[in-house]
Order: C-alpha cells, then sequence, then structure tokens
C-alpha cells in the first residue's frame, strides 16, 4: 500500500467517524503523500464532516471550495481569504 494510499484510509475512518463531531481538528499538510484525486477526495472528507478544522497546508487546490473559511497567516498577520482559485494564485504570487 502506497503512502497516499493509507492517507485516504486514515482520513476515511477518522472523518467518518461519530466521535470528531463538532470537534475542532489540527491538521498538518494532509495533502503529503497524495496525488491530485487524494486532494480532492480528501477536501470532499473535509466539506462533509462534522467537525472544524484548522489546517496547515501549502496546497490551494484542498481549500477550493466557497464554504470554506480560509485564512492565510503570512509575517504574523491573518487575512481572510474567499476560497477561489485566482484569489489564492494571487496571494501566491505576492509572497514571491
Amino acid at each position: 500500500m502506497s503512502h497516499g494510499q493509507s492517507q485516504r484510509m486514515l482520513f476515511d475512518g477518522l472523518l467518518a467517524a461519530d466521535a470528531v463531531k463538532d470537534s475542532v481538528i489540527l491538521i498538518d499538510e494532509p495533502e503529503q503523500g497524495l496525488d491530485l484525486d487524494g486532494i480532492v477526495y480528501l477536501r470532499d472528507l473535509l466539506r462533509d464532516a462534522k467537525a472544524q478544522f484548522i489546517i496547515a497546508t501549502h496546497c490551494p487546490f484542498l481549500v477550493l471550495d466557497p464554504r470554506f473559511n480560509v485564512v492565510e497567516m503570512h509575517l504574523g498577520y491573518l487575512d481572510r481569504m474567499r476560497a477561489e482559485y485566482g484569489v489564492l494564485l494571487g496571494s501566491v504570487s505576492r509572497r514571491s
């Protein structure tokens, strides 16, 4: 089993459990080891889960859902962003 496959199984088990209902879950770079299909699959799991998530990620595709509240932290400041592809890419290019 590949790393990406084991990641998907882990998230399936975690997010399907009733134990996470109404929880706040911290996740650091959950996209690691996932291909694009896996990232989209994970995004859909996060969207449908009955929990709140704080996610550290470098992958804008993971948060491309207009129902998500996306906050960028850069140089000690927090900025709320719209979860739209162009907006996220513009944010990345401003830092370069």
